[in-house]
């Protein structure tokens, strides 16, 4: 059993203090999939909290020569910027279009890993505490990867997949309805902030205002619990 790590047992006060229930990790299925982390009985909400501990630079980079070289090219050939922390990049406006798509094809492979492990144990938790209707939602903490420094771009991806279809047009992972992409300490890339990037699934016949209503209450409630435990205010800018 893996130990929680500091951001996560700080996020497990915020839950308690907000009227969550934190989930007991208990046996994992047949599978290996484990229960989803928080439930919350006044809006019918199992959540699972996925955190970026890592900076992942150097696996990125990695991939973006695995690009370069599936697609045929030069390494050498491509321009390479550094970044305010002196880390190579390369610049995806200055490489050919065919490179960028593998590569965004790579970095979508490492968020999916994420959302097809949430869904699943959210309809695993579903299933164990007798809870068809309730709604599932993804949050992603980045506690310590500066590579996903910006919010609206790791948001979009989340959202992407999250509506990704089957060949039959069913959503591939329809046990999510929404979920959020934040930090605590992390800044955003324009904003040099913490961030909250929320994002909610609607359909035809359901726009999921229950989410909506959720997730703008957990926001409030988190930028208090911030406030009353560090003593730092936190407000709302654009990225929400």
């Amino acid at each position: 059993m893996n130990k929680p790590n500091p951001f996560e047992l700080y996020f497990q006060g915020f839950i308690s203090d907000f009227g969550g229930t934190v989930l007991p990790e208990g046996d994992s299925t047949q599978d290996g999939v484990r229960t989803a982390d928080y439930y919350f009985n006044k809006y019918a909400v199992i959540a699972e909290l996925k955190t970026l501990m890592e900076d992942s630079s150097e696996k990125m980079s990695a991939a973006m020569l695995q690009a370069i070289v599936e697609w045929g090219g030069n390494p050498l050939s491509i321009p390479v910027k550094r970044d305010e922390y002196n880390r190579p990049y390369a610049d995806l406006d200055s490489i050919p279009e065919a490179i960028s798509k593998k590569w965004m094809g790579k970095l979508f492979q490492e968020i999916e890993r994420n959302v097809k492990s949430a869904n699943k144990q959210i309809a695993h938790t579903k299933k164990r505490l007798n809870l068809p209707d309730a709604r599932g939602v993804i949050l992603v903490a980045n506690a310590s990867n500066p590579y996903h420094n910006n919010p609206k771009a790791y948001r979009e991806a989340l959202g992407a997949l999250v509506c990704k279809r089957t060949n039959t047009g069913e959503r591939r992972y329809a046990q999510i309805d929404g979920g959020v992409y934040f930090s605590n300490r992390l800044l955003s890339q324009t904003e040099k902030m913490p961030f909250w990037a929320p994002f909610h699934i609607e359909e035809p016949d359901n726009t999921n205002t229950e989410i909506q209503a959720f997730m703008l209450e957990l926001r409030t409630q988190w930028y208090v619990y911030i406030e009353k435990t560090t003593g730092v205010t936190v407000r709302q800018h654009d990225t929400d």
